[in-house]
């Protein structure tokens, strides 16, 4: 007699993979949000302050009220976006083990024998681009399809030593599953690296030399420890199968958290391009040139470089100048001189204290924007 089927068991094969993948692998990340949300809002402001070379304005501006409450808001969602998005690696990787269903007492084996040969398969990406620093040339795009090599050449040693390794699911005749297990695991596997290539592009943007090998293979070597690495939180949380669910989350965790710190060492800048985002989100920093109405019985206006500021006398208590607001909040404003509008925004630190903080009551932003036309100053009406 056939055993009558656990309408549970029914539900879980009929719901839609995508979802039952999110749900399961994206709380990891959530856990991580839930943890930094109680500080987001002022580990944003701290991270900003110190960015731009201008820590000193942080607690003068610190108030708990609305805006810090979005600045939680904004920063833990672009957090979650930047860390989701680099580990979206390990999501695929943890979806398709969670395809493959390898019994708990082999998952370790089968999760590191799938890992090493994703890892074999990003050096489809990275001996193209390290070929073509090499000969001076931009290697070519096709060559990324060279993520799908090594598991055309190894399926069949993995399907062997999976044999009676891996939970039953298929009723299906034998040669129509094991060209569907075939084509599952090369696509698995070649997706999941080529997908890697998000946080080898982040490692190129934020790239800095730490003059111990430097240049092009420096930075390779780093893309590459990055690809790799974003594999950890699955590896962790699938390899630990055999212990349970909570063993498994708690792995999973501490290799998010250790693929963060990885990040953080490889590039520095990680953390603040969250909280620069934030910070843009919520108009808190503005780099658009503006005119605004100072309050002259605070901050004179002798005391500033009137050509640089464009000072010009509105009455005897108020006078305009020209310059934009790198940093707006709670009672401090602070203002640059037009002229550093231009410099990156990685530079700016190396200029900030040419800017001055200014109470959000003494200054004014008037409606209008500056723009340079025939090398004279023109304020365009905001519409």
């Amino acid at each position: 007699m056939q055993p009558l089927n656990n309408p549970e068991d029914q539900k879980a094969e009929t719901s839609p993979w995508a979802l039952g993948v999110l749900k399961e692998h994206y709380g990891w990340i959530s856990a991580i949000a839930a943890a930094i949300a109680p500080f987001a809002g002022f580990l944003n402001l701290l991270i900003y302050t110190h960015y731009i070379g201008r820590a000193d304005v942080f607690m003068s501006s610190l108030e708990i009220g609305p805006g810090v409450i979005l600045l939680w808001l904004a920063h833990t969602l672009f957090f979650v976006l930047l860390i989701g998005s680099m580990l979206i690696t390990s999501v695929l990787l943890a979806g398709g083990l969670s395809e493959i269903r390898p019994k708990p007492e082999f998952a370790e084996s089968v999760v590191r024998r799938l890992t090493l040969m994703t890892v074999v398969s990003m050096l489809g990406v990275i001996i193209p681009a390290a070929l073509g620093a090499v000969w001076g040339k931009t290697a070519s795009l096709w060559w990324v399809l060279g993520v799908f090599l090594p598991p055309v050449l190894f399926a069949r040693c993995f399907f062997r030593y999976a044999d009676g390794k891996l939970e039953e699911r298929s009723h299906s005749s034998s040669a129509w599953r094991t060209f569907f297990a075939y084509v599952g695991l090369i696509g698995l596997i070649g997706l999941t690296a080529l997908f890697a290539v998000y946080p080898a592009w982040m490692v190129t943007v934020f790239y800095q030399e730490r003059g111990a090998m430097g240049g092009w293979g420096e930075a390779l070597l780093f893309c590459f420890v990055a690809m790799a690495c974003s594999l950890v939180p699955a590896i962790g949380y699938h390899a630990l199968a055999a212990e349970g669910p909570k063993a498994q989350r708690k792995a999973a965790l501490i290799g998010i958290v250790m693929y963060i710190c990885l990040l953080m060492l490889i590039i520095p800048s990680v953390m603040s391009v969250p909280s620069v985002a934030a910070v843009k989100f919520l108009g808190i920093s503005d780099r658009q040139v503006k005119q605004y109405l100072i309050n002259s019985e605070e901050y004179p206006a002798r005391a500033l470089d009137a050509k640089r500021w464009s000072v010009s006398l509105s009455d005897e208590k108020k006078y305009l100048l020209q310059g934009f607001s790198l940093y707006d909040h709670g009672s401090v404003v602070l203002l640059c001189p037009a002229d550093l509008a231009k410099i990156k925004e990685s530079e700016i630190d190396q200029h900030s204290a040419q800017c001055i903080p200014f109470e959000s009551s003494a200054v004014k932003p008037l409606n209008g924007v500056i723009q340079e036309v025939g090398g004279s100053a023109v304020a365009e009406k905001e519409r």
